[in-house]
């Protein structure tokens, strides 16, 4: 179950998670972290203070490493160290996938059939790919199509 959201339990049927039974669950510990827990008692969400959540998340090569052996442990693509490191720092997945596999945007855009204006406007943010394009764009780059969902 996730976090409350007006509506959602009616959306999936779920039974009612209110603000206040999620802040009834959650249980405080000396170090600042909340644990919010199902109605069963099973850990769901840890809640962390900002400055220890940043430190966690800092870009270094222990960090990326551990981000890379989560995405395997998950059955997910492992990638190199500096890979792992860009996508966890927050890079455009699509473009740090596609210089990975060392093609420029024009190959890329040929391969997939696409203009290579609009493989640029993917990575600058300024257009969202559909899911076709996706797909595409996924096979061609030998990824999941996980990596690149939110483009």
């Amino acid at each position: 179950m996730g976090l409350w959201e007006p509506g959602l339990e009616a959306k999936e049927g779920r039974t009612a998670m209110t603000k206040s039974n999620i802040l009834k669950k959650a249980a405080s510990r000396d170090d600042g972290v909340q644990i919010i827990r199902s109605d069963k008692g099973q850990p769901l969400y840890a809640v962390m203070p900002w400055r220890d959540y940043q430190r966690l998340t800092a870009v270094d090569s222990e960090t990326a490493k551990l981000i890379a052996a989560g995405l395997s442990a998950r059955r997910d693509e492992a990638y190199p160290e500096e890979i792992a490191r860009r996508l966890a720092r927050g890079d455009v997945p699509l473009k740090v996938i596609r210089e990975w596999r060392g093609l420029t945007q024009a190959e890329l855009s040929e391969r997939c059939g696409v203009d290579a204006q609009y493989i640029s406007q993917i990575e600058r943010g300024t257009r969202n790919a559909g899911r076709k394009v996706v797909a595409m764009l996924a096979e061609t780059l030998k990824v999941s199509r996980d990596i690149l969902m939110n483009l």
